[in-house]
């Protein structure tokens, strides 16, 4: 018995023990359009797509095919075309014995990877023909001999060279990951072979094959220690900055195919996740940094455009299909890779992005991975946004100007009309008050600093011969003028909702709602605020991590690229006009339609459900939907909630408790 359980434990360790090295599989999946644009390149590619295969000069004999359709048949590919066969016996000047068919051809393909030079090619193994109605058909013997042979020579020149997408696994990847990983890594790409063929009912996938050895390797654990320096921080930052560059770069890839609108929805979500997520990072107070963020961000991301770069792999020009498949292919393997070894160092660098972005642009066309706080107009075009607001006031540079009157310091208030603390949130909300608390100031202060002067500097610009005291001090309520200063503000507002409602973009039932809806975020987000005296300077109101400023408190970050940033620091019409906007897009794009799940919303319920987009990005939706079915609102939904109500109300004596 003891013998037995012996052997039987031996048994169980041997099965268990992780062998030294592990086989895997790095896809290469074409998709059937993908194929399809291969197969056009090299044998359809007369105008129409016509593929002539005889044509000879006595014009007594020529086979022609047009308008292909590829698609999977078992294991096999499946070739579906309309065909024209025209046979005959020259004599001398004269087709004697003339014979026209017009019909279809349906060919059978196998399909193999050859390991000399990694191509793929194409062996005909059924032919079947049926006539203009789909009914079989059967050749003459003469006229079947004749087309069989055509069709084999032609579909046995067709190939599609694979070596580039190995290629560039093996070049790119290596720059994903540590100094210590490198010989590891370079050692399983120099294995890498041909597997086998897998035609499967969304695609046709190669199998490359190679080795990876992990045993030794330790799991690498996370661990915060201590937090970063401020070189450290800035250097994760630059990383990140460059991530959303090619994030970008992603986009601007994926509209020259032509996004539909669900696919051009998704895209919008994934920008504003993948923002949205630093800022929660970075007011976390235990953040810190580190390539991970970035890595997780990038795979997340992936595993979302990935779907939508397959469905179009097939469009654009004759050199794009094979530059679109290598760069799937190689985020595919550091896709493969990441799961299959987390405890290599894998990092996406920007040496790695770079590389990466060669597939992305047209050829020829710089790379560019800089990062930019400039408008982009072609990006809201992408995004199915009109054009921006235009400034319409003076601008400035910098973060504060000197204040020649003597002013009071005007602390912030909270929801009580008390000060806040120095350093605390002056605004709450989506760029403010969600978060966190106000000790996570003194952990980032560096980074925020080292924030703050970037964007300035990135957005430096000589300031206009104008006095910013007769611009700005209409905009600075004090408790002797809060009451025509906040009409002004309410006027801001409503020339906005009367614009949306006169272009047909707001219907005019919901033009009183959305006003009010504006009116209570202004309110929440900077107790409609554009500016702060303090000590001798103005400055524009700023969240606590000085990336949300105005009166809407529009996070500079997450809306790169859709506004110009001295204007929404400096101009206050601007700011409302953004942020009417952002909350119009909200609404419009995740309430609307969303609505469903939990029952239909009434105006008080879309209110809250748009707010807590505008709190914590679309993610917060679904967050937002649980807690009003449950009826359990967090303290966020409860300020936002109190503010509305008296909007609706028209009691707004709460607004001088916050100067």
């Amino acid at each position: 018995m003891l013998r037995r359980l012996f052997v039987l434990t031996l048994l169980v360790f041997w099965f268990q023990a992780p062998a030294a090295a592990e086989t895997v599989v790095l896809p290469i999946r074409l998709d059937y359009p993908l194929v399809r644009a291969f197969f056009v390149q090299q044998l359809f590619n007369e105008p129409g797509e016509v593929a002539t295969l005889v044509n000879r000069e006595d014009a007594c004999q020529s086979i022609i095919m047009r308008e292909p359709t590829i698609e999977p048949h078992g294991n096999f590919l499946r070739v579906r075309a309309k065909m024209e066969v025209r046979t005959g016996v020259p004599v001398f000047d004269n087709c004697v014995m003339p014979m026209r068919w017009d019909g279809n051809i349906d060919a059978s393909l196998q399909v193999r990877l050859d390991a000399p030079d990694w191509r793929l090619r194409f062996r005909v193994t059924e032919l079947h023909f049926t006539n203009q109605k789909g009914q079989p058909h059967k050749l003459a013997d003469v006229v079947w001999v004749f087309v069989k042979n055509s069709l084999n020579r032609q579909f046995e020149q067709l190939s599609v060279n694979l070596l580039p997408a190995v290629t560039e696994m093996r070049e790119a990847l290596p720059r994903f990951y540590e100094p210590e990983d490198q010989e590891r890594i370079v050692a399983f790409l120099q294995s890498l072979r041909p597997g086998k063929i897998a035609v499967t009912a969304e695609a046709m996938v190669a199998e490359i094959l190679a080795n990876i050895d992990l045993e030794g390797v330790p799991v690498k654990e996370i661990v915060a220690e201590e937090a970063l320096s401020t070189a450290e921080l800035e250097e994760f930052l630059r990383t990140w900055e460059t991530w959303d560059a090619f994030l970008v770069l992603q986009i601007r890839r994926l509209a020259r195919y032509g996004l539909t609108p669900d696919e051009q929805a998704e895209v919008f979500r994934v920008l504003l996740d993948t923002r949205y997520q630093l800022a929660i990072e970075l007011a976390d107070e235990y953040f810190y940094g580190g390539p991970d963020i970035v890595r997780a961000q990038f795979m997340a991301a992936w595993e979302r455009l990935a779907p939508i770069f397959r469905n179009h792999m097939g469009s654009g020009t004759k050199a794009e299909p094979m530059s679109a498949l290598v760069y799937v292919s190689a985020v595919d393997a550091l896709a493969v890779l990441d799961k299959v070894g987390p405890q290599l160092g894998l990092e996406i660098s920007r040496d790695g992005l770079v590389r990466l972005a060669r597939f992305l642009v047209a050829q020829g066309a710089p790379i560019n991975l800089g990062y930019s706080f400039e408008p982009d107009v072609d990006l809201r075009k992408i995004m199915g946004w009109g054009n921006a607001p235009e400034a319409t006031g003076p601008l400035f540079s910098g973060q504060e100007l000197d204040w020649r009157e003597p002013q009071p310091d005007q602390p912030t208030g909270d929801e009580d009309g008390q000060p806040e603390p120095a350093d605390a949130n002056p605004g709450g909300g989506v760029q403010g008050r969600f978060f966190g608390a106000g000790r996570c100031y003194t952990f980032l202060r560096p980074v925020l600093q080292w924030l703050a002067a970037g964007v300035d500097m990135a957005n430096a610009a000589e300031p206009p011969p104008v006095d910013p005291q007769t611009v700005l001090k209409p905009w600075l309520p004090d408790r002797a003028n809060y009451w025509d200063y906040l009409a002004k503000v309410h006027e801001l507002v409503r020339e906005e909702v009367t614009r949306l409602t006169s272009t047909g973009t707001l219907a005019p039932d919901k033009a009183a709602f959305f006003e009010k809806l504006i009116n209570a975020t202004v309110w929440q987000e900077s107790c409609f605020r554009q500016f702060l005296v303090k000590q001798g300077k103005i400055t524009y109101l700023r969240s606590w991590n000085n990336t949300s400023v105005g009166m809407m408190q529009i996070n500079e970050r997450v809306w790169r690229g859709f506004y110009q940033v001295e204007a929404l620091r400096w101009d206050p019409r601007y700011n409302i006009q953004a942020g009417t906007e952002i909350v119009w897009e909200y609404l419009s794009r995740y309430i609307f339609p969303k609505a469903a799940p939990v029952g239909p919303l009434d105006d008080d319920g879309m209110a809250r459900a748009t707010y807590a987009i505008y709190n914590a990005g679309p993610t917060g939706l679904k967050a937002f939907l649980t807690r009003h079915a449950s009826k359990e609102y967090s303290k966020i939904d409860q300020l936002f909630w109190s503010k509305f109500e008296q909007t609706k109300n028209g009691k707004f004596e709460g607004f001088g408790g916050c100067l």
